[in-house]
């Protein structure tokens, strides 16, 4: 997470931002400063206090991809066609 604060506050916001997330045993494991008027980086790693069941986790629907045929054909269509269509105002500036 990144906190808008020095190293020293940056940490201790971290620290107290996993607390509240109910996190136990709570490390940070990672840390660089950025340009001053951004701020602070941390990586933390902390444990959760409950248990998982993979088998009851509900996924997210993956979106269905085009493949590259489908790409091409579609840009060559919508997209090209419109690239050469040149402004009849324009054609002047563009041939001189």
């Amino acid at each position: 997470m990144t906190i808008p604060e020095p190293e020293d506050y940056a940490q201790a916001a971290a620290i107290e931002i996993c607390k509240r997330m109910g996190l136990e045993e709570i490390q940070v494991i990672g840390k660089k400063i950025l340009h001053p008027a951004e701020g602070t980086y941390l990586e933390l790693k902390g444990k959760v206090p409950f248990l998982l069941k993979k088998d009851e986790l509900q996924l997210p629907k993956k979106e269905e991809l085009l493949d590259d045929d489908e790409l091409f054909n579609f840009f060559l269509v919508n997209i090209k066609s419109k690239l050469w269509q040149v402004p009849s105002e324009m054609t002047n500036i563009i041939l001189e």
